[in-house]
């Protein structure tokens, strides 16, 4: 079958007129053969319609919309059909909803106790550092015969003023004095805790002004540690306390025989009752008293005769504490001074140094050696 006509059939028809614009439905089926209708009027085209702009879309994440989660369409439609029990919502309707709510209140947190505090970036310690300790206590050493040095301090002027009340003491003077970061050290020239005579009476009067300095501060003599030490020397701790400006120290040497007081910076009232009950205690073998220049009394007692018991030395260091604890005085401590013996056998000599207690109201009165004596001799009866 053809699909357009003969020749003849196109020779017929009339004459071109006006282009008429065909419609739909020809330019549609265009080619065909199909006869086209006449002109028909114009059709209104609707209004094309254009997708939205971006900025005016509704937000397309459900998660965002405030309220109940969207219910199911099969659920709709269930609960539509008339007739049908009420059906029991789905677990996953029931699950909480995790979707934060615009409208709602803020979620709940971790409660403020268990979250991480911000720490400061500087606050955590250096791996090269070393923290000072807390400078409560003073240690004293003297490492050599011309060394001393004070360590832990926190004050910068306790050692200029131990500098300056010290060393002018000394004739021979200084080598080295230090004074930095907690530490004062000097280093003497010659040998002042190794001498004898009137230079360790010099070295005795630094000792003794030292501990009065450390007293008006506020330190107090606690324990001597490194005692048996071979390596190391002793060293003294001195605790912190209560300042004290009415303190009261004085030192003592003992002869290595033990028949010998030598005593420096000492009240003189407490010397002669010192020389009183010595003479009562020991009436046999007191034998000297004598008072020397730079404030020192010396005390001999003879060791016995042919034919008397020997005095024992620890016996009369027990009667000299009694004594001095009595009057209200106590040990604070011992330093070695002066030399060995030849070849440096044998032991070197102590320096003793005694410290007054704290006064309180009526404590040194109750503590006389007359008020014990009294006491002693009524058999210790109380009031």
């Amino acid at each position: 079958m053809q699909a357009f006509g003969n020749d003849r059939f196109y020779g017929q028809q009339a004459p071109p007129g006006p282009y008429i614009q065909p419609g739909p439905y020809a330019q549609q089926f265009a080619g065909y053969g199909y006869p086209t209708p006449g002109p028909s009027p114009p059709i209104a085209q609707p209004f094309p319609v254009y997708p939205p702009h971006y900025d005016q879309m509704a937000p397309t994440t459900p998660h965002l919309q405030p309220g109940r989660p969207r219910p199911l369409a099969r659920e709709s439609s269930r609960a539509s059909t008339p007739g049908r029990p009420d059906l029991k919502p789905l677990k996953s309707a029931m699950k909480r909803n995790k979707t934060p709510d615009r409208l709602g209140n803020p979620s709940r947190g971790r409660p403020e106790s268990l979250r991480r505090k911000r720490t400061r970036s500087g606050s955590r310690m250096r791996s090269g550092s070393i923290p000072r300790p807390p400078s409560d206590h003073l240690i004293l050493t003297m490492r050599s015969a011309s060394h001393i040095s004070i360590e832990n301090m926190d004050d910068h002027s306790l050692g200029e003023e131990l500098t300056a009340q010290l060393i002018p003491i000394w004739p021979p003077g200084a080598n080295h004095i230090l004074n930095h970061r907690g530490k004062w050290q000097v280093d003497f020239a010659g040998t002042p805790w190794a001498s004898s005579g009137l230079e360790a009476i010099m070295a005795g009067k630094m000792i003794w002004l030292l501990y009065m300095i450390l007293a008006r501060r506020g330190f107090t003599y606690l324990s001597t540690i490194n005692v048996g030490s071979r390596f190391k020397p002793p060293s003294l701790v001195f605790v912190e306390t209560d300042m004290d400006f009415e303190a009261q120290v004085f030192i003592m040497t003992l002869s290595k025989k033990g028949d010998r007081l030598t005593i420096s910076e000492a009240p003189e009232e407490l010397m002669d009752q010192l020389s009183a009950e010595l003479r009562r205690t020991f009436p046999r073998r007191f034998t000297a008293d004598r008072a020397t220049e730079n404030n020192t009394r010396i005390f001999e007692v003879k060791k016995g005769n042919y034919g008397t018991p020997a005095l024992d030395k620890n016996t009369l260091i027990a009667f000299i504490l009694h004594f001095f604890n009595a009057a209200g005085f106590r040990l604070s401590g011992t330093i070695p001074i002066g030399s060995k013996s030849f070849l440096g056998i044998g032991r070197r000599k102590e320096m003793w140094v005694f410290r007054s207690l704290p006064w309180r109201p009526g404590a040194r009165e109750d503590l006389r050696p007359e008020s014990r004596a009294s006491r002693s001799h009524h058999g210790h009866g109380g009031p």
